[in-house]
């Protein structure tokens, strides 16, 4: 259910699940009508009420047919709560149901459809009334601080016989190791086709009879970053077919790019972040990022391959270096020293942040002009509004509540153009209080309405910092936008904006950024570190940020930092049942006050650890099916 885009795909599968009907007809709109098993509600009504609830719309504006997340804003996550709701209400608990629920309906645009797919395949107990839970004080969730180390892994064990019969497509790295990697595979009785990646003007004809990618273009230093949406688009078209078997090579030095030695970080940037989010939605591939040392000969490398494509104990993310196996693991550490006031900023300095005058850029924006009264510069998509907010909206902070003002003012209105006036209510609103709470902290702030993927305009503005300026002493780059769907739903259209919002930005950051900045910080997201169902795109342009930090760091005296957050609280983008969901999964919100201390604290350090993971909970709950949501999503 929570990937249903529309009222109508939710409805239209939920006859098969219910007990056979009785001759009962209820209308749920005026333009639908279903089946009921008495005594229980309808499954339709129960959803309508749900969602009415969620959103703030009375049932009878909610046609079926509405795209949910077009139309409404339910996105995935929100969806994952109707869900929840829904579970709750006919007596599904959790366990394989819930999670099949999820898995089937995942394909489904509409609320209808979602109601005819449950209704068809579903026998539930009887539907519980909504209930208020009481209210307890859960129990916090500490902020955690993690990094991630290199450690020995077992050796790959074989299983010979693994691959007999089976066909490869192998994208030539041009160095000579595509063709020793065919032999190899083809004295176990693989059949290999090698092609060349960068000169595919479209994708192989016969995808359809491959059972498994390799992809070595990326070792070749002529290699970019934006060969990485060429291959989700390859990746996606195997994965949609036959193909169960996904190896990905970099050449960031056998060390997961954490030392920085690569300067060319394009070798590999964002391909883990994609290996580690497609395995979380297809659990029968087998999947295998892997990082080389390019000192070692091409004859050993193509074994390394060979063991890691016949390995019974695989792993997604593994190094080679020196003929060593290497595995990342996540490790608990505590930051013992730093002060929040040991930022090497004062009120002459100059900080630039990129993700608009909202969300935790803005938190950010405002701790700083509280604590140095320095001058900052603001990037985002929208500008900061000029004219006061109308009486009708003002000071309704409820997004619902927002909803029922405009759509009683106006109630013509559809859905769709009432979500878009609120968003650009709740932006101008924030942009407004943030500009207001720097100017009172003692700062100054410029705002530029600049979107950051057009690199000529943004190496423009930087270009104009140094001039009117002289100087930039810190970047805070947290530009980025969501758009999540699963590998099967998601468009190279789609992907390439969410790519290049964070990576585009980043490289014209790293372009201009003078070596005498004493700080430069990247959002990043536990998605990166964990990978993400539903967030392949967010999760390989993080990780591209990620390898990028280890490698600026080498280049400069300054702090460069990568930081894998966490989800956020406080920020009127999660619901309590959300939460409680959260909560059981032994995910913890980071708290605003909290997160912006932690990154103050971090950074007052001149020198650490290029790349850090900061969240409420355990990688374990991280490193599963929850789905985690990002900084972008909860605000930024």
């Amino acid at each position: 259910l929570a990937a249903q885009k529309t009222l109508r795909a939710m409805l239209s599968g939920l006859p098969e699940k219910l007990p056979a009907p009785v001759a009962v007809q209820a209308p749920v709109s005026s333009k639908i009508t279903v089946e009921v098993a008495a005594p229980a509600p309808p499954v339709g009504l129960l959803l309508l009420d749900i969602v009415s609830q969620s959103t703030g719309y009375p049932p009878e504006s909610l046609d079926p047919d509405l795209d949910l997340e077009a139309d409404l804003s339910i996105d995935s996550i929100k969806r994952l709560e109707v869900v929840g709701q829904l579970c709750t209400r006919l007596g599904v608990e959790g366990g394989s149901d819930k999670d099949a629920m999820l898995e089937q309906l995942s394909s489904l645009k509409t609320l209808r459809a979602m109601t005819t797919w449950l209704e068809q395949r579903y026998a539930p107990a009887a539907p519980q009334p909504a209930a208020v839970a009481p209210k307890t004080k859960a129990q916090g969730i500490p902020l955690e601080r993690y990094v991630l180390r290199r450690q020995d892994a077992p050796p790959a064990r074989p299983a010979p016989g693994a691959l007999a019969g089976k066909r490869f497509l192998i994208s030539d790295d041009r160095l000579g190791l595509a063709p020793r990697v065919a032999a190899l595979l083809q004295a176990r009785g693989v059949a290999t086709t090698i092609v060349d990646f960068p000169r595919a003007s479209a994708l192989p004809t016969d995808l359809d009879q491959i059972d498994g990618l390799i992809h070595l273009w990326s070792l070749n230093p002529s290699s970019r970053l934006r060969d990485v949406k060429r291959l989700f688009a390859v990746v996606r078209a195997s994965l949609q077919k036959k193909g169960r078997h996904l190896l990905v090579a970099s050449a960031l030095g056998g060390d997961f790019g954490s030392s920085g030695a690569s300067a060319e970080f394009s070798q590999g940037g964002g391909l883990a972040g994609l290996v580690k989010s497609v395995l979380k939605e297809f659990s029968d591939l087998r999947a295998h990022w892997v990082d080389f040392d390019l000192t070692e000969s091409l004859d050993a490398i193509a074994l390394h391959i060979e063991q890691e494509l016949l390995a019974e104990n695989p792993l997604p993310e593994v190094a080679y270096q020196a003929g060593r196996r290497y595995v990342r693991e996540i490790v608990p550490t505590e930051l013992t020293t730093g002060s929040l006031d040991g930022l090497p900023l004062t009120p002459e300095s100059i900080v630039l942040l990129t993700g608009g005058a909202r969300g935790i850029t803005a938190l950010i924006a405002i701790e700083l002009a509280r604590r140095y009264r320095c001058h900052l510069e603001v990037v985002g998509r929208s500008s900061i509004p000029t004219h006061e907010e109308h009486a009708l909206t003002r000071g309704i902070d409820d997004p619902r509540k927002l909803r029922q003002a405009l759509l009683g003012a106006d109630p013509t209105r559809k859905p769709a153009e009432i979500e878009q006036q609120a968003r650009r209510i709740l932006t101008d609103r924030a942009a407004r209080e943030t500009y207001a709470q720097v100017i009172a902290a003692g700062g100054s702030l410029n705002f530029t309405q600049l979107d950051v993927r057009d690199s000529k305009a943004f190496l423009s503005f930087i270009d104009g910092i140094y001039a009117r300026r002289g100087r930039i002493d810190g970047v805070i780059h947290g530009a980025g936008v969501v758009e999540d769907k699963l590998v099967r739903d998601k468009t190279d259209e789609s992907f390439g904006r969410v790519f290049d919002t964070k990576v585009g930005g980043a490289l014209a950051l790293n372009r201009r950024i003078r070596d005498d900045v004493k700080f430069v910080v990247f959002f990043s997201s536990v998605a990166s570190a964990f990978g993400n169902r539903g967030q392949v795109d967010y999760a390989s342009a993080n990780d591209v940020l990620d390898k990028l930090a280890h490698s600026w760091q080498q280049r400069i005296a300054g702090r460069v930092l990568s930081v894998n957050w966490g989800p956020w609280a406080d920020t009127g983008m999660v619901s309590e049942s959300l939460k409680n969901e959260y909560q059981r999964k032994g995910i913890g919100l980071i708290p605003q006050q909290e997160g912006v201390n932690a990154l103050l604290r971090e950074l007052s350090n001149q020198t650490g650890d290029a790349q850090v993971v900061l969240m409420c909970g355990k990688p374990e709950s991280f490193d599963g099916r929850a789905v985690v949501r990002s900084p972008q999503e909860v605000g930024a």
